[in-house]
């Protein structure tokens, strides 16, 4: 029971530990399939197994793999083959179990592709249950054992067309000499942090909005995760455009003291990550598969390269780079971002500016913007607003 929270959700972050379990509640069925002699489980148990399996096909990315959060080192490990043995030994009778354990050929697919769990607070948004669907995991949750947990509130990892673009550190198992510390840190995954500090004191997380349907998903999350700043992510996927919008909104207690805001940003290492130095707009620049991270108002915003790692499955680390996106303000500051996937062969001429709402605009997330794709010649505008201070309205 320990292992599951009241939203079916296992305690521990990373699928890896998710598949740890359900391996260690499968043995039995090992014995008996060796021996012949039934297990007795207790029902109680297996609803527990059940929401365990269900959580893993929920939570994974397209092609049923891991987002890689936290220590999973998963994003390229497929988990079907443990939605099958239990499919096949426990849950035959279940038509998305089957769908994942047949890999679509029969069965019924999963209900709504976006899965959002109140109570670990996470959430993971999806385009469809295809292998080569649009995906995102964003996280702000406090449940997470000390050993396995990392500095990752309010962080998002992607996927596009079958490509992991926005990537989490990872963090092997045998990294000694102070390199686990700093893989967990924030600064190390896609997230804004405050005087370039590590999360110190987390506290109040919760989820101050959510709405699903088959148009977009929209989430917002906040906490304090700094020492006297109060933080929040919204993030609105528009399903059919194939792209998101994240706003970042960061709140000091001391509205007079100034402070550096950085907004980082990290990819795989051969992504070979760039800045356009007019636009500031962050490109990955792989041959297949790309992603374009766009800032909407980049008036008193700057940009650099820092180097970084990357951890692989079993500890060993390659050198990398992120990008930060970075402003200094007196009291409140806010980040607009675009991000925008890029398949084979596709590319897009985006402009987007900031719109005067007569509101402090350190306070709004609201802009304008237009996105031509230069493939089709597509063009379509789009207006943003989100007022993350309900009391300036």
């Amino acid at each position: 029971k320990g292992f599951v929270l009241e939203d079916g959700m296992c305690y521990e972050l990373p699928l890896t530990y998710t598949s740890t379990i359900l391996g260690t509640l499968y043995d039995p069925y090992i014995v008996q399939d060796e021996t012949g002699i039934s297990v007795p489980f207790d029902e109680e148990v297996l609803n527990i197994a059940y929401n365990i399996v269900k959580s893993l096909v929920y939570c994974s990315s397209p092609g049923f793999r891991g987002y890689n959060i936290a220590d999973g080192c998963d994003f390229q490990f497929n988990y079907g083959a443990n939605v099958k043995n239990w499919y096949t030994m426990a849950f035959s009778d279940d038509e998305m179990f089957e769908y994942v354990a047949t890999n679509g050929t029969s069965g019924a697919m999963p209900e709504n592709p976006t899965t959002r769990y109140p109570t670990s607070l996470r959430t993971y948004m999806r385009s469809s249950w295809a292998d080569n669907a649009l995906a995102m995991s964003f996280i702000n949750t406090d449940h997470n054992t000390a050993s396995h947990g990392q500095y990752d509130h309010l962080s998002i990892t992607m996927f596009a067309y079958g490509k992991y673009l926005l990537a989490d550190p990872g963090l092997g198992p045998s990294l000694l000499d102070g390199a686990k510390e700093y893989i967990s840190s924030a600064p190390l995954h896609n997230l804004v942090t405050v005087n370039n500090s590590d999360h110190n004191r987390i506290s109040k997380t919760r989820e101050l909005a959510f709405e699903s349907n088959k148009i977009y998903d929209f989430v917002d999350y906040a906490g304090s995760y700094t020492q006297d700043v109060n933080q929040s992510r919204n993030v609105l996927f528009l399903k059919e455009q194939k792209f998101w919008i994240v706003g970042d909104y960061a709140n000091p207690e001391n509205q007079t003291k100034e402070n550096s805001f950085e907004q980082n940003w990290q990819m795989l290492p051969a992504s070979k990550i760039s800045v356009d130095e007019q636009t500031l707009e962050i490109r990955s620049n792989n041959d297949d598969i790309n992603v374009n991270l766009i800032p909407v108002g980049t008036d008193g915003l700057n940009s650099y390269f820092e180097e970084t790692v990357f951890a692989h499955r079993g500890g060993a680390m390659e050198v990398n780079q992120k990008a930060v996106l970075q402003k200094s303000a007196v009291g409140d500051a806010v980040f607009n971002t675009i991000i925008l996937p890029r398949n084979i062969k596709e590319d897009f001429e985006v402009s987007a500016d900031v719109v005067d709402t007569g509101i402090d605009p350190a306070v709004v997330n609201a802009f304008s913007a237009r996105i031509k794709n230069t493939l089709t010649g597509k063009e379509n505008y789009y207006y943003y607003y989100h007022l993350n201070d309900l009391s300036k309205k």
